[in-house]
């Protein structure tokens, strides 16, 4: 049988760079082109051409009992990828299922209409319809390929989501390549370490003034102009972005008063697929703190640190603060405050996936992760469970050469 290869992928540079190599050797049958409205991500969000052409189709639906089990064991994780991510003007709740039911009539028919059987795409599923189309592909036997880069020119590769951060899975059709001076503080520094956010500045009136942000970046034009006006009308979404500004400033810094034993917690930028995809469970963050504050030993308190570029109030609602003053152990720390001290001096790191993780095996601390972080497979990484003895872990010395050798 042919080659039909679909390609699911950001058009960035490591999704251009893998097409380009790969057109090379094989005939793609297609790659997806965000900047398309015709192309299959686009048409998979555009409600008045899903229920046009594929409502009518639901009688059909109903008598499929694979697109039914897909419904079933899936419409709550689609779900919460789809109220993470968008707004729903002039949607309600009921309408989600109609939704979910067309986005999956238009996969299936489209994987049989082109007679795909090889599906390569990102685990970093963030919209609620690339989760559907991977679960799709699964279900009709295609061949699947996750692909996701993290150090320059390097890849991490599965062919199964629920095995991604473990990769035992793979086949040994690659040569190994070794990895040298991966541990090693002078080389992981990340770009989220050296980019400034809103969060992170001294005027959080600036956000009123969105014109002067852009303009040192990217010179006077039209589109700016345009941009920035639009902006600059939507006072009451900037009012409620300032008001999140001003709080997080007035917290105290943690770092010059620090508790004797604690694990330091940071949270994710949300939306984004950190939590989304790679979170299991823990979509809700405050749900992994709440379970880590009870089980820790009485002598350690968790400090929450927030995510600089969460220059949004969306996921960070009074009630998520009510919440973590509910528990006597935690404590929330100021937006920068600085982050190498609360590293260097934790028992522990924990996080669902994020980079910090990583940051904190480089620091030599071990790590609890709640998600599919990238580097669950490290020594010294531990992923929550409810057997997890969180006494041992807090004794772990890391042992960076076990850890070299392991990647």
């Amino acid at each position: 049988m042919k080659k039909k290869i679909i390609i699911w992928l950001f058009k960035g540079p490591y999704g251009i760079k893998i097409i380009n190599h790969l057109k090379k050797k094989i005939k793609i049958y297609h790659h997806v082109d965000f900047n398309n409205n015709n192309d299959l991500p686009l048409l998979s969000m555009n409600y008045d051409f899903l229920i046009s052409k594929y409502n009518p189709k639901k009688n059909s639906f109903n008598q499929n009992k694979l697109l039914q089990e897909i419904f079933l064991k899936n419409f709550g994780t689609w779900k919460n990828y789809m109220f993470s991510r968008f707004n729903f003007d002039g949607l309600n709740f009921l309408d989600l299922e109609t939704i979910c039911k067309c986005q999956i009539l238009f996969f299936y028919d489209y994987f049989l209409k082109n007679k795909i059987n090889f599906l390569i795409m990102g685990p970093n599923f963030g919209w609620g319809s690339d989760y559907l189309f991977y679960v799709m592909a699964k279900k009709l036997n295609i061949k699947t390929l996750l692909i996701k880069n993290t150090f320059r020119d390097r890849f991490f590769y599965s062919y199964d989501f629920e095995d991604w951060g473990y990769f035992k899975n793979k086949k040994k059709e690659f040569k190994q390549i070794k990895a040298k001076n991966y541990i090693n503080t002078d080389k992981t520094d990340f770009w989220y370490m050296k980019n400034k956010f809103y969060l992170q500045k001294k005027f959080g009136l600036s956000i009123f003034f969105p014109f002067l942000n852009g303009l040192k970046e990217y010179g006077l034009s039209r589109e700016l102009i345009k941009n920035n006006i639009k902006e600059f009308l939507a006072f009451k979404e900037n009012y409620k972005k300032y008001s999140f500004w001003r709080n997080e400033q007035k917290r105290p810094f943690l770092s010059k008063n620090l508790p004797k034993k604690y694990v330091l917690f940071a949270l994710h930028f949300q939306p984004e697929s950190s939590t989304m995809s790679f979170g299991n469970n823990y979509l809700d963050q405050l749900k992994a703190i709440e379970e880590l504050s009870f089980k820790l030993p009485k002598e350690y308190k968790i400090l929450v640190k927030d995510h600089a570029r969460q220059s949004n109030y969306l996921h960070r609602s009074s009630i998520f603060y009510k919440r973590i003053k509910s528990l006597d152990n935690v404590e929330m720390t100021n937006i920068n405050d600085d982050v190498k001290i609360l590293i260097k001096n934790a028992s522990c790191i924990a996080t669902i996936t994020g980079i910090i993780g990583f940051e904190g095996i480089n620091k030599g601390k071990p790590v609890i992760t709640f998600g599919k972080a990238w580097y669950n497979f490290l020594p010294y990484v531990f992923n929550w469970n409810k057997k997890i003895n969180i006494k041992e872990i807090l004794k772990k010395k890391v042992i960076k050469s076990k850890v070299e050798k392991k990647i």
